[in-house]
């Protein structure tokens, strides 16, 4: 009983340990942020996009931790209109990044609450 009992916390304490990946379904090929990939520098994505309708930025709580220094303590939206957005993330010592693209026809280009 005992045994059971500890096997059974075991899993479940690392089962709570395992980072789960955040995998995106696959953009349409009709949508121009299709060319775009997961990990890219904002150059890279100017370079194929353009400049963008408008970019919000803004920081996450994790930039209140302290001796926080993983990669995703700021984000940046980049808006085009009639497209969609690309949303990078960077930390401290870490260059921003896409992390998450997001085809949208009904986007305005411009940041709303």
């Amino acid at each position: 009983m005992m045994k059971g009992l500890v096997l059974a916390s075991l899993v479940c304490l690392l089962g709570a340990c395992v980072r789960r990946r955040f995998v995106p379904d696959p953009l349409p090929l009709s949508c121009p942020l299709s060319r775009l990939a997961i990990g890219m520098s904002i150059p890279e994505v100017r370079a194929i996009m353009g400049e963008p309708t408008s970019v919000y930025t803004h920081v996450t709580g994790k930039v209140f931790v302290h001796f926080y220094f993983g990669d995703d303590a700021a984000e940046a939206v980049m808006m085009y209109k009639g497209v969609g957005r690309v949303i990078t993330a960077g930390g401290i010592f870490w260059p921003p990044a896409v992390y998450r693209i997001e085809c949208d026809p009904m986007e305005n280009g411009y940041y709303r609450r």
